[in-house]
């Protein structure tokens, strides 16, 4: 399985309204005032999910859904984590 080099989304600023963005899948999302400690931490904090998200998306059963409860679909999102920490 090779590995693509991954792009992480650029942290910017917007000057009308003077809040930091960040632009995924050609989405507008606002952090807050751009600059503050806040606005960067959020902004640490949305890359580490979305990478998660996207690691667990190799997964075809967790990408596509195949349980129809609930329960079922956190139990194979949870075995998914393990053979990713694992392997």
């Amino acid at each position: 399985m090779s590995t693509r080099p991954r792009k992480v989304p650029a942290y910017r600023l917007h000057k009308p309204t003077g809040q930091a963005v960040v632009r995924l899948d050609g989405r507008d999302f606002y952090l807050g005032k751009h600059g503050t400690e806040a606005s960067q931490e959020r902004y640490r904090r949305r890359t580490i999910i979305e990478r998660c998200v996207s690691r667990l998306k190799w997964f075809r059963r967790v990408a596509t859904r195949y349980e129809k409860r609930a329960t079922h679909y956190l139990g194979m999102v949870t075995l998914a984590i393990i053979f990713r920490l694992l392997g």
